[in-house]
């Protein structure tokens, strides 16, 4: 067993130790000037203002920097058991809800680019339908009837051309869609884009994903690309063999 850090005498069968706040090495209580009543209030009190120092430990600068490393963990310990109690509720109900937004947006892909028509809503409607059917058909999935509902997505604007949101009956049919959009080259929609449904969460985090790419870019970093692995957009070097 090791010896006291102050005194370095050998503890024998002494059982009232004190731990060093900085090493957290062994001393013994009378070695740190405590007495049985100081021992206890200690133990009772894990934020406690008196810290105890081992004589290595007890340097002047060395001292100094452990009490503000002492301090500044118990802060963000407080901190956090603070977070957990008052949010934990409100944190698994958030989480809840983004996992069935997920879920529910699974099922569907957004088509950009498609133009918009005029005339009555039904005709603007049905024009849509036969557009993204028209795209989808061409893509070379293997499969036929796809049997979709869409929509656009935003308020109306003769600047722009609103997404289409379309919407399968199942998430397999809309990852099969996913996986061929990179056909959309060689049969002449150049100009169309798809991608998965994210919910706001989801893009506020590619969102931010981007910003950091471009900034480490801008930094000198090179070969770097955002690629999904499982599903989750990540910055990876494909420069590496």
């Amino acid at each position: 067993m090791p010896n006291c850090l102050n005194c370095s005498a050998p503890f024998g069968n002494c059982k009232t130790l004190v731990a060093c706040d900085g090493c957290t090495g062994s001393i013994h209580m009378s070695c740190a000037g405590l007495n049985e009543d100081d021992l206890k209030r200690i133990s009772q009190n894990k934020a406690r203002s008196l810290k105890i120092f081992c004589k290595q430990c007890n340097s002047v600068d060395l001292r100094s920097l452990l009490l503000k490393l002492v301090s500044r963990v118990e802060s963000i310990e407080n901190k956090l058991d603070h977070h957990q109690e008052k949010n934990y509720d409100e944190m698994i109900e958030d989480a809840s809800i983004e996992a069935v937004e997920r879920m529910k947006r699974a099922k569907n892909v957004i088509i950009y680019g498609i133009p918009e028509a005029t005339g009555s809503i039904a005709n603007r409607k049905e024009h849509d339908l036969q557009e993204a059917s028209n795209i989808l058909a061409k893509l070379s999935t293997g499969m036929e009837d796809f049997r979709i509902t869409c929509f656009r997505l935003g308020k109306a604007s003769p600047e722009k051309k609103r997404p289409l949101r379309v919407i399968f009956p199942n998430e397999e049919t809309a990852l099969l869609v996913l996986r061929h959009k990179k056909n959309l080259d060689s049969i002449n929609f150049k100009d169309i884009k798809i991608s998965d449904d994210k919910t706001p969460r989801q893009l506020k985090y590619l969102h931010s994903l981007r910003a950091t790419l471009q900034n480490r870019l801008e930094n000198g970093e090179v070969g770097l690309t955002i690629k999904f692995i499982k599903k989750k957009p990540t910055i990876v070097n494909i420069t590496k063999n």
